[in-house]
């Protein structure tokens, strides 16, 4: 009997790209794709002074503007304006961060989704 939950996942290879189904990561340490828990299963992409890490079969959409990285993981739907392109939508966000309209942009979204802002060293 294997004594960690790592070994065990480790003798069982088709197990793996079950790990953290759906994950995603944000960080500004370096990481390794390819050993526990990601074995691959991930990818990454630059945001800012971030990496953003998600698993295979998650979502995620960058837009930057100015000194502001913009992301959202997961799926995001505007209702009001019917739009579904996540890009557009983070276009739309940009574009009024900073204005009184911003919080507006944000709370019209919905779905399965978690959304920030990187600048420098500061994630909203």
């Amino acid at each position: 009997m294997k004594n960690t939950f790592r070994e065990m996942i480790e003798e069982h290879d088709d197990l793996m790209t079950y790990l953290f189904r759906r994950g995603f990561l944000l960080t500004n340490a370096a990481v390794d794709l390819n050993s526990f828990p990601f074995y691959g299963h991930w990818k990454a992409r630059k945001v800012g002074r971030y990496l953003a890490c998600v698993q295979e079969l998650q979502s995620f959409t960058a837009y930057e503007k100015d000194d502001r990285a913009f992301f959202l993981f997961g799926h995001a739907y505007n209702p009001f304006t019917m739009e579904i392109s996540e890009e557009k939508i983070l276009k739309r966000i940009a574009e009024a961060y900073g204005t009184p309209s911003y919080q507006d942009c944000i709370d019209e979204i919905t779905g399965v989704f978690v959304y920030g802002v990187t600048y420098g060293d500061t994630v909203e």
